[in-house]
């Protein structure tokens, strides 16, 4: 009898049995793990309410670390913009942050900080002009863009881009203008007029660049060799400016040319979802708004900043893995940059719901879906009879460190890993709501 079973049939029922005991015991344990954090209740969302009583967990975090980021699952994808702006407002107004980090180009960013330095009040409504990314076109509409502003021109906060991608339309046509004055760029036009009307059209449809599947590496070749010439005599004029601005285009676009290589025939959502292995071309933009930020950072003393970013970009995936010199040609994220390069200094915090819906009426209104429903045994579908609405716990000092446990935090799937590895601390959102410009009833 104790022989009827082989070898491989042994180590078959070995398997069984654990996987049965992982999959019956291991949630038992969780939702042990999960009664025990400790939960900082959150009421209320409300960037124009006064919040200032309930901000004492961000005030402790950011004793201990120098930068808070808030990293939402997906752009603008509901209640998580406006606890984004309620806690952004009640930290600046308690003194506590001097710095915002955002995933918004950083030459949108810098032209917006130079007309609100030189034309004040006066310049707010002006810098909208230079909007390229949909958190601070929203930021407009909700008005937290008129506090924001008048915050950055009193010099209570530094608003920083550290994106090379969503530069403005009227950015970009200025830039043209400039770049046409020059002498070698007019001998350009002149020896290749349809070459060089051509990339100047290119240039100037600038909405289109991040849809266009089709652009290819000769494209980039071209318009990279115009720039070149562009720099050259901007190095000659000694006009350091148009140099910044000129190379953040050609790393863009060389980013641009990676992305439609890894994409081609690839739809978005399944490249993001089941090919990680094709977003290698990811981390060139990650490693670009990594230098941006750390340059920032390390130039700058006493730096107290929320970094606002998507959780995609600041998760930690690589952190058994040495950082090479050239983090831009491996697989890393922003998330695991800063993790090496500044470790203790960064607190990851990430959002979650359990239920409503997601996406943003005027943003992507074909995109606003319900919240899936929560996976048995994870950590929505045990907090999603909580008595409060949102909350905020700490998973780097709870008995939740190193322990695997089902959460949907990137796009539509839920995963089980050892999230307090990836993720510091978690905000709870028991009910999503889509963000609408006039108003949010109707959304049951």
């Amino acid at each position: 009898m104790k022989n009827m079973l082989g070898d491989s049939d042994k180590k078959v029922l070995f398997l069984f049995l654990y996987f049965m005991a992982f999959y019956l015991i291991c949630p038992g344990q969780n939702k042990q793990l999960f009664k025990a954090l400790e939960i900082q209740p959150i009421p209320n969302v409300n960037w124009t309410s006064d919040n200032s009583n309930i901000i004492s967990p961000f005030k402790n975090v950011l004793k201990k670390y120098n930068i808070l980021s808030l990293a939402e699952s997906s752009h603008l994808d509901g209640t998580v913009s406006d606890a984004q702006c309620m806690l952004i407002k009640e930290l600046i107004n308690a003194g506590v942050i001097n710095t915002i980090y955002t995933e918004s180009s950083l030459l949108n960013i810098d032209k917006i900080n130079k007309i609100l330095k030189k034309e004040g009040t006066a310049g707010i409504a002006k810098a909208e002009y230079y909007f390229g990314s949909g958190e601070l076109g929203y930021w407009s509409r909700n008005g937290f863009w008129h506090f924001l502003a008048n915050k950055i021109i009193d010099g209570k906060v530094n608003l920083v881009g550290i994106d090379i991608e969503t530069t403005s339309d009227t950015l970009m046509k200025e830039m043209l203008i400039d770049v046409f004055k020059l002498n070698s760029i007019q001998a350009l036009l002149i020896k290749f007029p349809e070459e060089i009307t051509k990339i100047k059209n290119e240039f100037l449809d600038v909405r289109n660049w991040y849809l266009d599947v089709n652009y290819s590496t000769n494209d980039y070749v071209s318009q990279s060799e115009f720039i070149e010439v562009a720099i050259k005599e901007y190095y000659e004029k000694n006009d350091s400016f148009r140099i910044k601005q000129w190379k953040t285009i050609q790393k863009y676009l060389y980013w641009r040319s990676q992305r439609c290589l890894a994409i081609r025939n690839v739809s978005y959502s399944e490249m993001l979802n089941d090919n990680l292995k094709l977003t290698k071309f990811f981390s060139i933009r990650d490693s670009f708004m990594a230098e941006t930020l750390l340059e920032h950072y390390q130039k700058n003393t006493n730096v107290k900043a929320v970094l606002i970013t998507t959780a995609y970009h600041t998760q930690r995936i690589n952190f058994d893995k040495e950082l090479s010199n050239s983090i831009s040609d491996s697989s890393y994220f922003l998330g695991d940059i800063l993790h090496k390069r500044i470790k203790d200094q960064v607190y990851n915090l990430c959002f979650v719901a359990s239920s409503g819906k997601v996406g943003t009426i005027y943003y992507r209104l074909s995109e606003i879906t319900r919240v899936k429903k929560p996976q048995k045994g994870s950590f929505e579908d045990y907090f999603k009879r909580s008595r409060y609405d949102n909350f905020f716990t700490d998973l780097s000092t709870s008995r939740l460190k190193n322990q695997p446990f089902g959460m949907k935090v990137l796009f539509k799937s839920y995963y089980t890993a050892k999230w307090s590895q990836i993720f510091d601390g978690i905000f709870f959102i028991k009910k999503m709501y889509p963000l609408n410009y006039e108003q949010k009833e109707g959304f049951d």
